[in-house]
């Protein structure tokens, strides 16, 4: 579990510590807010602060209702899906859900929970790089890998430049040649498997996507996210 969690539950996992809340943040906002603070500390507590104030207005207006609810969300679970599906969801966020579901069950779930060409569907998938081939240096032979932990090298400090942090940090941190390298392979090769993953799905086009920005607070820069509606 990661060390934002207040506790594990019995029986699971120990925390990982080598995990942090900036990580948690959206670069870009932090990389905007840290010239503006004393420390990159300061930045993210400024931003959470910031965030946690803007939820708390809107639940005081009651404009936001916070409802929590437990249950199994399967195929075989019939009266959980109808009763999220009879609240009409305008959005549904399942995080990295897709990543432990074969395509085919996943995007049965959503067609059963949607009202056709409105609910929103917002994942993120973290294992994709695991099933698409050419988008981890080991899918190479060794005398070409060398060049990708330096192309994603260079792509990390182009992004970092871009965003203005290259003036508060003397280099861009390169924390492994395994981060590295697939940041620059996973970039280029994340549309086909994005294109194949949303065809089984019948998706057409996504709302929105995203590739996760390098953020030197990370363990990983591989991560993918994806914004749909299902059709009607």
């Amino acid at each position: 579990g990661s060390t934002v969690m207040f506790c594990n539950p019995p029986g699971t996992g120990e925390l990982a510590l080598d995990q942090d809340f900036l990580q948690t943040i959206h670069y870009p906002m932090l990389a905007d807010e840290w010239p503006r603070t004393a420390s990159i500390m300061e930045a993210g507590i400024a931003i959470v602060l910031k965030r946690l104030s803007i939820c708390m207005s809107h639940v005081k207006a009651g404009e936001v209702v916070i409802s929590v609810h437990r249950g199994e969300l399967t195929a075989k679970n019939r009266s959980l899906i109808a009763k999220i599906r009879a609240s009409n969801p305008t959005l549904i966020s399942w995080n990295n859900v897709p990543d432990y579901f074969r395509p085919s069950e996943f995007f049965s779930l959503c067609k059963a929970l949607s009202v056709p060409g409105l609910t929103l569907h917002r994942v993120c998938s973290m294992n994709w790089i695991q099933t698409c081939f050419g988008s981890h240096i080991l899918d190479y032979p060794q005398e070409q890998r060398k060049q990708f932990v330096i192309e994603g090298a260079n792509l990390m400090r182009e992004e970092n430049a871009k965003l203005g942090v290259s003036s508060l940090l003397n280099d861009t941190i390169i924390d492994n040649t395994i981060n590295t390298s697939s940041y620059f392979l996973s970039k280029k090769y994340y549309p086909q498997w994005m294109k194949s993953f949303l065809s089984v799905g019948r998706i057409a086009r996504c709302v929105e996507e995203e590739f996760t920005h390098y953020n030197i607070f990370a363990r990983g820069h591989t991560t993918v996210f994806l914004t749909f509606v299902h059709p009607k």
